[in-house]
C-alpha cells in the first residue's frame, strides 16, 4: 500500500486528501479508501459496474445538463463535457505560461483550471465513487483540511479532492516543488465612469443584451501570456451606438473561462452603476482589474457611447427598433 502514491506524494496527501504525513497506508483505512477510489478511476476497465462496460463521454449537452458556470456534469456514469470545458487549458499550455516565472507567483490556484482536472473530477462524480458536501479548488480544500471540525472521510468523497490531488502531484513533478495553494496578495479593480455632461449616453437595456456574446468572443480570443484586445461596435448608426473593449497585458495569466466571468460581472457593474440623473440612460466607463504583484498584470474592461445627444429625458414609453 505504501507505493500507492510513489511514496514521492505524502506532503500532497496531506495537503489535499487529508492523510496525515506520518500516517501508516498499509494499515489505514483512510488510506486503503483513497487508494481504493484512485484505482476505480485509473483502471476503469476492471472497476464498471455489473452491466456497464464503460463510462460514457460526451461533448455536446443533449441531455440539458449544462448550466451557464458548468465545466462539466455527471450523473450515473454518464459525463457530459460542457461549451466552458473547451476553453480551459491543457496542462502543457498552462505549464509554458509558469515556466519562466518566479516561485512567489506559481499557485495552485493559478495552475488548477486545466481540463484535465474537469475530467479527473467528472470521472469521481461517477457512480464508482461515493458522493459526499462538494468542495472546489486548492484553496478551499486547504482552509477545509486545516480546519479541526472537518472529517477526513469527508475530504475523501469529494470529488475535487481527488481532482486537485492528482494535478498537484504533476505540478511538484514539473516545477519541482509543491505549490501553494494561493497567494496572500489579492486582485484589485479600479472603475472609472464616464462624466461628458449627459451629451454622450445610451439605451441600458439595449446595451445589456450584447454582455453575453461580446465576452463568449473575447473569452475565445484571449490568449494568457500574450498582450491583446478585443474592441467590438454595436448599434452602429443608431442613437444607441457604443463601443466595448477588452485588453489585457502580456502578464496576464487568468483562464479564459475566470475572463468570461469577469467580463460579463464588470461589464454588468459599469451598466449598473455609470448613468446620469436616472437608472435608464447609460453613460459607460472602465474598470481596470490588476495585481500589485504583478506591475503590468492587467484587464481593462470599457463601454464607451458613440453619439451625442440631447439631454436625457425619462425612460422611453416604447421602443422603435431604428
Amino acid at each position: 500500500m505504501s507505493g500507492w502514491d510513489e511514496g514521492k506524494h505524502r506532503d500532497v496527501a496531506a495537503a489535499y486528501l487529508g492523510l496525515p504525513e506520518d500516517l501508516d497506508y498499509d494499515n489505514s483505512g483512510d488510506a486503503k479508501l483513497a487508494h481504493a477510489n484512485l484505482n476505480r478511476v485509473a483502471h476503469l476497465d476492471a472497476s464498471v459496474p455489473l452491466l456497464a462496460s464503460h463510462v460514457l463521454f460526451s461533448c455536446v449537452d443533449t441531455k440539458g445538463w449544462c448550466h451557464k458556470e458548468h465545466l462539466g456534469s455527471t450523473k450515473d456514469n454518464y459525463v457530459i463535457l460542457c461549451e466552458n470545458f473547451w476553453y480551459e487549458p491543457t496542462t502543457d499550455s498552462k505549464y509554458d505560461i509558469y515556466k519562466g516565472l518566479d516561485k512567489k507567483y506559481i499557485t495552485m490556484k493559478c495552475l488548477q483550471n486545466v481540463d484535465l482536472r474537469v475530467i479527473i473530477h467528472e470521472l469521481m462524480h461517477t457512480s464508482l465513487i461515493q458522493q459526499g458536501v462538494p468542495a472546489y479548488g486548492a484553496e478551499v480544500l486547504d482552509k477545509w483540511i486545516r480546519d479541526s471540525k472537518t472529517k477526513t472521510i469527508d475530504v475523501l468523497i469529494n470529488a475535487d479532492s481527488y481532482a486537485v490531488f492528482v494535478l498537484a502531484c504533476f505540478w511538484k513533478e514539473k516545477f519541482g516543488f509543491l505549490p501553494p495553494p494561493d497567494q496572500e496578495s489579492q486582485w484589485h479593480e479600479s472603475p472609472e465612469c464616464h462624466h461628458s455632461d449627459y451629451s454622450v449616453y445610451f439605451d441600458g437595456d439595449v446595451a445589456k443584451t450584447h454582455i453575453e456574446n461580446f465576452c463568449k468572443e473575447a473569452a475565445a480570443k484571449y490568449t494568457p501570456g500574450n498582450w491583446g484586445y478585443l474592441e467590438k461596435s454595436y448599434e452602429t448608426g443608431k442613437p444607441d451606438e457604443q463601443t466595448w473593449k477588452l485588453a489585457w497585458s502580456k502578464e496576464a495569466r487568468k483562464d479564459p473561462v475566470e475572463i468570461r466571468r469577469k467580463c460579463e460581472e464588470n461589464f454588468g457593474k459599469i451598466l449598473n452603476d455609470c448613468q446620469p440623473d436616472n437608472n435608464f440612460w447609460k453613460q459607460g466607463g472602465a474598470i481596470t482589474w490588476y495585481t500589485e504583484q504583478v506591475n503590468d498584470a492587467e484587464y481593462k474592461f470599457q463601454l464607451d457611447g458613440v453619439r451625442e445627444r440631447p439631454t436625457p429625458v425619462g425612460e422611453p414609453w416604447e421602443r422603435c427598433g431604428v
